[in-house]
């Protein structure tokens, strides 16, 4: 009898609680995601799916943002920098060693007129 053997699918190798966001067409906005649970590690999964260059000559820069107090205080834990393409696609692993946190967020800085859509998946441990 032969063995089946499947791939796991995202966020099943982590242990502990965790808590997934996903969000579908982000125009260069700041993704933000409240968990309901404490949390110290993040993995942001960034699919860039349009990117229209304009007066801008750097890559586009996905910055990802924690905070213990609703982003009154804000800890920069990760960032993550994409082609000058579409279809660009990357990932961020993140610990934010001061302190457990409660909130995170995807910020996206584009340099002049550049213009993006994004996808992003993020999973607080």
């Amino acid at each position: 009898m032969a063995q089946t053997i499947t791939a796991p699918q995202w966020g099943q190798f982590l242990t502990g609680p965790t808590q997934k966001q996903t969000y579908a067409d982000q125009t260069g906005t700041a993704a933000s995601f409240t968990p309901g649970n404490k949390f110290t590690f993040v993995i942001a999964r960034i699919a860039q799916k349009t990117f229209t260059a304009g007066t801008g000559t750097a890559l586009p820069r996905y910055v990802v943002q924690a905070s213990d107090d609703a982003f009154v205080t804000i800890f920069r834990i990760g960032s993550l920098s994409l082609e000058r393409a579409s279809n660009a696609h990357g990932m961020v692993f993140c610990a934010a060693l001061t302190a457990v946190k409660t909130a995170v967020r995807i910020v996206v800085t584009l340099d002049g007129t550049d213009t993006v859509t994004y996808d992003a998946d993020v999973v607080c441990i």
